[in-house]
């Protein structure tokens, strides 16, 4: 009986997070097992438009490494957090904004979501475990680039 039950607990777990699963799955076989480069084989919006005349999405975050692109709600509450997830990643409301002399700037996102959910935003940080020192992040806020290279990861 115990068996059972846990068999059907996986299956829920795989059921719930298969989309996230997915993504893990396909990073790991196409950058640690063949040794790609995520942003080559999934290019972001960044990388287009400074190629070329396209107009980058104003509140926007880009991670290329990691193929990371989402658009940004800005001086979210804490109570509305969970709410504005499905629309994006969240400025937490107490935190800085890009173009603060100091502070840090707290921005919330999904890593894994149902699969009968409809937000395309449900696995947006699924791999932000596999940024690495020296990789680049790109906010666009109030018609501004900010770029901020990792330096250290706690």
């Amino acid at each position: 009986m115990v068996i059972i039950i846990l068999i059907a607990l996986i299956i829920g777990y795989i059921i719930v997070n298969y989309q996230a699963l997915s993504l893990r799955f396909n990073y790991w076989y196409n950058v640690d097992s063949k040794h790609q480069t995520w942003s080559e084989l999934h290019p972001i919006t960044l990388h287009k438009a400074q190629n070329t005349a396209q107009k980058l999405d104003e509140n926007y975050l880009y991670i290329p490494t990691v193929g990371i692109q989402a658009p940004i709600n800005w001086g979210v509450q804490e109570d509305d957090v969970t709410g504005m997830l499905s629309s994006g990643l969240v400025h937490y409301n107490a935190s800085a904004l890009p173009d603060d002399a100091a502070g840090n700037i707290y921005i919330i996102g999904n890593t894994s979501g149902p699969i009968w959910s409809s937000s395309p935003y449900k696995t947006v940080i699924t791999l932000l475990d596999k940024v690495k020192p020296n990789h680049v992040i790109t906010i666009i806020y109030n018609n501004k680039i900010y770029s901020y290279r990792i330096i250290k990861i706690e």
